[in-house]
């Protein structure tokens, strides 16, 4: 049914169901796929509520998170924990909490990590421009740690991304930068 509701574009009612079997019916053997469209319903909400003039998304925003930590600690070996690590990475990414988003990515399995160190990578990079647009001479400490971390991000994930084959457009920007 979640599912279904997910098909038919009923994003509300597939994230309240698929919320509902990941919190009180974890044994299922269903409940982390309706775990995943719930994640990926309430991540569509979010968007969208983000795209409203009227709506900051806050709320949306603190349900996926708190669904996208329980199915980390409820099947925290599976590749539903995996896809919430990285939106929860993605995430911090997005609010500019980039201490926060180092810290979960390193709880990602290695081998999911490309996308989210892209993301990370590419952030850092854009704050660092930011921070030595108007910087004569060399940059202070800070910016060149910064930029440090960005350029081990982009290698990182752009490598991991390139061993898989499968390159997004995402991705390949990661790359050049």
């Amino acid at each position: 049914l979640c599912w279904l509701y997910w098909e038919d574009g009923r994003l509300l009612e597939a994230a309240v169901l698929g919320e509902y079997l990941a919190h009180d019916d974890s044994e299922s053997k269903y409940a982390p796929a309706a775990a995943k469209v719930a994640l990926a319903a309430m991540e569509r909400l979010v968007n969208q509520s983000l795209a409203s003039p009227e709506n900051d998304g806050l709320f949306e925003s603190e349900r996926l998170k708190r669904l996208a930590t329980l199915v980390i600690e409820r099947w925290p070996q599976s590749a539903e924990a995996a896809a919430a690590s990285n939106l929860l990475v993605h995430i911090a990414v997005r609010s500019g909490n980039l201490a926060a988003a180092e810290k979960l990515l390193q709880q990602l399995p290695e081998s999911n990590r490309a996308a989210a160190q892209l993301s990370l990578g590419s952030a850092m990079w854009s704050n660092y421009l930011k921070a030595t647009a108007h910087v004569q001479g060399e940059p202070d400490g800070s910016a060149i740690d910064l930029r440090h971390r960005a350029e081990k991000y982009l290698t990182l994930g752009f490598e991991q991304a390139q061993s898989t084959g499968n390159i997004s457009a995402a991705q390949a920007k990661g790359g050049l930068y």
